[in-house]
């Protein structure tokens, strides 16, 4: 990690840095390393970067979102994401959209439930 973060400071506009190392943070098995709320800020970033015209990045960022719980964006990048990637990668992407739909589905499925038993949750 210690070298991502050297190389922005030394290479602001490096997107790749920026990109593998929002990866890095949103997937990491590892807690220590793991910061979800930091790697969707860094993907932002990289997707500004790449005027969001790197199928790349906006994999990233879906991925952070979905990290994050936030299946509404994590569609929206994917599809962003594969409207642009190479022909050979638009499978993978399929699957990642139709992973991010169903749970968008399931929480809306249970949040249904959970209204029809008069929880509310905030």
């Amino acid at each position: 990690m210690a070298d991502y973060e050297k190389t922005l400071q030394l290479n602001p506009v490096f997107v790749r840095a920026w990109d593998n190392l929002a990866w890095l943070l949103a997937t990491s098995n590892h807690k220590n390393v793991r910061d979800p709320d930091r790697a969707i800020k860094l993907a932002t970033k990289a997707c500004e970067l790449s005027e969001f015209k790197d199928w790349n990045c906006l994999n990233t960022l879906a991925t952070c979102c979905a990290e994050n719980q936030d299946f509404t964006a994590a569609v929206k990048w994917a599809k962003q994401a594969r409207a642009i990637a190479p022909e050979p990668d638009r499978q993978e992407l399929d699957q990642l959209v139709i992973a991010y739909e169903a749970h968008l589905k399931a929480k809306s499925v249970a949040g249904k439930q959970n209204e029809d038993r008069g929880i509310i949750r905030q």
